[in-house]
Formats: C-alpha cells, sequence, structure tokens
C-alpha cells in the first residue's frame, strides 16, 4: 500500500536480485536449475525470507527500507536476499538427507551470500565486516553451557526448529572460511561445483561433501571436520609475556576438560616499543613458547587474533589489558574490532570490569570513524548499560553517555549516521532532560541535525516515550496512532501498546494474552511486546512473568515456526541481571530433571547472561 516506498526500493531490489542470480550461475557454473525465478514480500512474515524452488518469500521491512536507511540496513537487505537466493542451489537443488545435516544448506547459504555482497559495497573492509557479523554471536552460544556442534542429530521432526541458530548461522561460516584457507579456494570451488553436479536433484550428507573434498587435498578434513563440525564449544587461550621481557607464552585449554584441540592458525600481534612483529603459530600444543625478535623493550601490547581469521576464548594479559583500555586509536579498523570482540569476551569471564569497558566506550566512540565498528561498539554499550549495569550505576554514567550520544546526532553528516547515533540515544536514554528533547524530537517541535524520522521510526520513538513519560502515555499513543498510515503498521501499534501501559494490571494482562496460541499468530508482534514488558525500567516487578513464560516454552516449541522458541526466551531473559531472576531459570532447570534437554539447551544459552550479570550485581556481594 506504500507506493511510494515501493518504488523508492524497486529498481535496487531487483538489481541485487540479479547480482545474485548471475554471481551464483558464475561460481557454481550450473544455469539457474528451475523453471522461474519469483520474489514475495509479506508483511509481518515471521522469516526474513524464506526460499523455495522458483520463489522466495520476504518480510516486507527487510527488502523495502525507509528514506536514508542506515549501512547496516542496506547491507541486511542485500545479504538476505543474496543468502536466499544461494539457496536455490545449497538447499533445493541438493537437499541434505535428513535434518542432522540442516546446516550445510545454511553455511552455504551465508557462505555465498557474504561473496555475492562484497562487489555490491567496494567501500566496506569486508573483512571486518566478516569479523562483526559472525564473531560476537557465534561467541553468544559457544560461550554457554548449552552450546552445540554444528551438526546436530535429531530423532524426531517436530524438533527440527530447535536446530537453527548462531551455531549454524554464524560459527559454521567461520568454519567454512577457515576450510576455505585450508584447500585454497579454487580448489574449494572445484570441489563444491563437484558436489552439486554429483547430488543435483537429490539429497546429500556432510559425509558425502567431505568424501569429495578430501580428494582435493593433502590435509585430513575427516579430523578436522570431527572437531570443527562435531564437537560443541571453542577453545580458550591465554597469550602472555614471560618474565624476561622476550618470550610469548600460549597456553591453549579445553573448557570441557577433554583435552580437544581445535587445530588453525593463529596470529599474534607483538607490539614493542618501536615495532611490531606478527607471529603466526599451529595450535597443536597445550603449551606453545615463542621466541620472536623483539625491538627495543619494553613490550608495549600483545593482540591475539590480530587478523581476525582464529576462533576461541582469547583471555588479555594484564599489560596488554591496561594498554588496549587506555585507546584502540592507534591499531587498524580490523584489529580494533578483533579488540573490542576480545574485550567483550574477557569482560563475559570477568577479567574486564563493566566500568572499565564503558569508559573506554565512552572515549573511544568519541573519536570512532569507522561505521561498522560503530556500530559495535554501540551494541556493545547498549548490552552494558541495560544488563550489567544496576539502576545507581546506570544513573552514574547516563550523563555522559546521553551527552555523547546527542551531539553526534546534531554533528552527524548524514541521515543513516544521525539515525544511527539518535536510535542508541533513544535506546539508553534515563535522564528527564534528554527525554524531554525527544519528545521535543517526536512532536516535530525541534529537528535532530539531518535526522530523518519516517513513520516506522517515529512509532518506535513513540514506544520509548510512552514507557519513559507515564503521565503522558495516552496522548501520545493517541497522537501516534493518528498518525500511520499503514493498516498493518496500525494493527500491529494496537497489539505492542498495552506492554507499555503505565498500569500494571494492563501489562499483566498484556502477557497473560501469551499463553493463548492464538494471540501468539503474530510472533515478530508477540517478542516486540515482551522486549517492553521486560524493559529494565519494569524491573524487578517484570520478574513475575520469567516462570510462566518458561513454563509456555514446551508448547511455543510445538505451535511456534522455527525461531520462535530462542526469541522468545531472549526477549524475556535479556535484560535481567538480579540473582532472583538467576535462581527463578536455576529452579526451572533443577526442578525438571526430565525436561527435554533441546529446549534446555536452548535456556541455557539466553540465560548466559543473566547468570554473568548477576556475578556482577552488587545485591549479589
Amino acid at each position: 500500500t506504500d507506493e511510494k516506498k515501493v518504488r523508492r526500493n524497486r529498481n535496487e531490489v531487483f538489481s541485487l536480485h540479479e547480482n545474485a542470480l548471475e554471481w551464483m550461475e558464475e561460481y557454481t557454473g550450473i544455469p539457474y536449475p528451475f523453471d522461474k525465478f519469483d520474489f514475495v514480500l509479506i508483511p509481518s512474515f515471521q522469516y526474513g525470507g524464506m526460499e523455495h524452488p522458483g520463489s522466495v518469500f520476504y518480510s516486507d521491512t527487510r527488502v523495502l527500507l525507509n528514506e536514508a536507511p542506515d549501512l547496516q540496513e542496506q547491507l541486511g537487505r542485500a545479504n538476505l536476499i543474496a543468502h536466499e537466493t544461494s539457496h536455490i542451489w545449497f538447499g533445493d537443488l541438493v537437499t541434505m538427507e535428513w535434518f542432522d545435516d540442516v546446516w550445510l544448506k545454511e553455511v552455504f547459504a551465508g557462505f555465498m551470500a557474504d561473496k555475492i555482497v562484497n562487489p555490491s559495497f567496494p567501500e566496506i573492509d569486508h573483512d571486518l565486516l566478516f569479523l562483526l557479523n559472525h564473531y560476537p554471536p557465534a561467541y553468544e552460544v559457544d560461550r554457554t553451557a548449552g552450546t552445540h556442534p554444528v551438526a546436530q542429530p535429531l530423532d524426531n521432526l517436530r524438533n527440527a526448529g530447535t536446530l537453527y541458530g548462531n551455531i549454524i548461522y554464524h560459527k559454521a561460516p567461520i568454519a567454512m572460511r577457515m576450510l576455505e584457507q585450508i584447500m585454497d579456494e579454487p580448489v574449494l570451488r572445484k570441489g563444491l561445483q563437484q558436489y552439486l553436479n554429483t547430488y543435483a536433484y537429490g539429497n546429500a550428507t556432510w559425509k558425502d561433501l567431505i568424501r569429495i573434498l578430501d580428494q582435493l587435498t593433502a590435509e585430513d578434513l575427516q579430523a578436522w571436520g570431527k572437531i570443527w563440525i562435531g564437537e560443541p564449544g571453542m577453545p580458550h587461550f591465554h597469550v602472555s609475556p614471560a618474565a624476561n621481557g622476550r618470550t610469548i607464552l600460549l597456553l591453549a585449554g579445553d573448557p570441557a576438560g577433554r583435552k580437544r584441540h581445535w587445530p588453525q592458525t593463529l596470529y599474534l600481534l607483538a607490539a614493542w616499543e618501536n615495532r611490531d612483529t606478527c607471529l603466526p603459530v599451529k595450535t597443536s600444543r597445550d603449551k606453545i613458547r615463542l621466541e620472536p625478535q623483539p625491538g627495543s623493550l619494553p613490550l608495549r601490547y600483545i593482540l591475539p587474533n590480530s587478523n581476525g581469521l582464529g576462533y576461541g576464548y582469547f583471555r588479555i594479559d594484564s599489560l596488554s589489558r591496561q594498554t588496549f583500555l587506555k585507546g584502540l586509536q592507534d591499531l587498524t579498523p580490523l584489529q580494533r574490532g578483533v579488540c573490542w570482540i576480545n574485550l567483550w569476551e574477557n569482560l563475559m569471564h570477568r577479567q574486564v570490569e563493566p566500568g572499565e569497558l564503558l569508559d573506554l566506550i565512552l572515549r573511544e566512540l568519541a573519536t570512532e570513524s569507522d561505521r561498522q565498528i560503530i556500530r559495535r561498539i554501540l551494541s556493545y554499550a547498549h548490552t552494558l548499560f541495560r544488563q550489567f549495569l544496576d539502576p545507581a550505576a546506570r544513573e552514574k554514567w547516563a550523563a555522559p553517555l546521553e551527552s555523547l550520544l546527542r551531539e553526534k546526532t546534531l554533528a552527524a553528516s548524514t541521515p543513516d549516521m544521525a539515525r544511527t547515533w539518535f536510535m542508541a540515544l533513544s535506546n539508553m536514554t534515563v535522564s528527564e532532560e534528554t527525554t524531554r528533547w525527544l519528545a521535543r524530537v517526536w512532536e516535530g517541535k525541534e529537528q535532530a541535525g539531518h535526522l530523518l524520522l519516517p513513520e516506522t521510526d517515529r512509532t518506535e520513538l513513540a514506544y520509548e516515550l510512552m514507557l519513559r513519560l507515564p503521565e503522558r502515555y495516552e496522548e501520545i499513543r493517541v497522537r501516534q496512532r493518528a498518525s500511520i498510515t499503514h493498516p498493518d503498521r496500525l494493527e500491529q501499534f494496537d497489539f505492542v501498546v498495552p506492554a507499555l501501559s503505565p498500569d500494571p494490571a494492563v501489562r499483566d494482562s498484556c502477557f497473560a494474552s501469551f499463553t493463548l496460541a492464538e494471540n501468539r499468530e503474530h510472533e515478530p508482534w508477540v517478542l516486540k511486546s515482551l522486549t517492553w514488558l521486560h524493559h529494565p525500567f519494569r524491573q524487578p516487578r517484570s520478574e513475575q512473568y520469567i516462570l510462566p513464560a518458561l513454563e509456555l516454552l514446551e508448547e511455543i516449541q510445538i505451535t511456534g515456526d522455527i525461531f520462535f522458541p530462542g526469541r522468545w526466551l531472549d526477549a524475556t531473559l535479556g535484560t535481567y541481571n538480579s540473582r532472583s531472576a538467576a535462581n527463578t531459570v536455576s529452579r526451572f532447570l533443577d526442578e525438571r530433571p526430565g525436561y527435554p534437554e533441546n529446549l534446555r539447551m536452548k535456556i541455557l544459552q539466553s540465560s548466559d547472561k543473566l547468570f554473568r550479570a548477576s556475578a556482577w550485581y552488587p545485591e549479589n556481594e
């Protein structure tokens, strides 16, 4: 119904599909394998996209972007289209034999999509893009007690949905890039072409593929696949200088205590006073001693995984940690991306304190120029601010954070960057002063630099204001509702706003309605409602929803789509940091020893940051 939006996006959408089809035909050497190719845009579609032979379904909002979309939205649309188009070959032309290998079609769709998108965005550092897109979400699951291998057994098709998640969509592409490095790109490509031709219009397994690839290299791919595809978790590394200041020690460990080794080549950047030394090391032993030829002493820092190609938890030594927490601008963009990820994982393992990291975030955001890194830092800031700070600490950090984000919004030279800064500000605002300023922008009484505020963004801002200005809830609701022109967006708005009501009874009724399957039909709307019901400003009262939400999980797994159980849990648990919330989850699992293992693992994944954050929370001391 939004003709202007369709016209504005139409040419780019067709161009992205054309590029993806041509790229896949050229890479595989196989012409498009079906008689037709259609795509359909569906309002409120619960998936980003879903391919079928000859036709692809998309969520309309992922493809038809608002005016002045930011870089992440443009990249996301291009990657989605490339991903679904790749499925025509990896998934439709050749289909897995059984859902044990569902990851196989997903990994190559994702792996090909990353390659397809690259030429369309020549201004982007694509090694950095790969790092920031895949490593943080892979680590989000792989560090948890609920992690699992890339390849998972499945005994009943009704549980197939629980196989999907960050390990398939993000760890698996990292493993495939390692495989490409082991074999060399032309050799892997030849093997994939042979695989597609051999099993065209049929079924195949991972064993079928690895058998083909093994014939093309001297490397033992069976052994490589056994650990990287068949085992859960990731290695832990501790890199540190020896007492003599010259020798560097690399300690490799298996967090499960099973003495597993994940074969890979790591690159360590040792920075001395007048030179940098890049040290490649094969991680084949528990303890490795490196003897570089240093420049003048002393050593400044060691950056493990400096090229962003390794995988694991890299514990930062104290000298390097102190250096990094002073600032990162001497590093290249890729190295900064690596360092941010390493610092975040060190926070998760209590090697960096929340206040230290937030202080660095504020200083680095003031000078960082790379848009990809800015978005990653803002994502970390959002999680840190919401989940790893108690209300008192949030108040302490609010003034400098809000001041910086508001300043950046007003100073941004393009609408997309103004939007990036503004949306971060609206999500993290605490103070009355900034809330009033946001309200004036929403009302159109004040212009925030180059910011454009399309209907969808204005609606999101209205949600934020209804939460923060309970005395104006009804006024904001009525005014925003009157400005919404699209019938589907209007229906969604009416569905969500009860979750923002200042009346606790209305919010309770909203949550209670989700116990009925018919009220969960529009799953994205339900998830948005849950995020508001569990917002930090509603805590601790909202903790009462955690137990019934967990009790509904088995039903949700049966009635919902493949991603809904995990997203339901993330929306429920994703902002809590109290010991009482953590205890609710622990008791739920302890009292149900026969609980389905696949769902227990999902709960452990989604509650991981809750348990880690509760260890920092002052009430737990």
